[in-house]
């Protein structure tokens, strides 16, 4: 399956939660930017009101998101670090 069609099978939460899933994801290749281009077409398809949201066209930066109908908002949880010291048992 493409993405396209893997977004379009998602329920809402789960469209929100692969985009909370870039947040935070300070790296930039071409597949990513094609993601993410997939991953907005889909809010749009939906036609979710994300005007609300700065810089979503671009970069979800570091604030994850939450929908209140059908906008997209900052999370009430959303501010994360730029950069994590995190070791893979969970500690920092």
């Amino acid at each position: 399956m493409s993405w396209r069609q893997l977004l379009a099978a998602d329920t809402d939460a789960e469209l929100i939660a692969a985009l909370n899933q870039e947040v935070g994801n300070s790296g930039w290749v071409e597949l990513r930017g094609y993601y993410l281009t997939v991953l907005r077409n889909e809010l749009d398809r939906r036609h979710f009101d994300y005007s609300a949201v700065d810089g979503l066209m671009a970069f979800p930066g570091r604030r994850r998101f939450a929908l209140a109908g059908k906008q997209l908002v900052y999370s009430d949880d959303s501010a994360i670090p730029l950069y994590r010291n995190t070791l893979s048992d969970g500690t920092e």
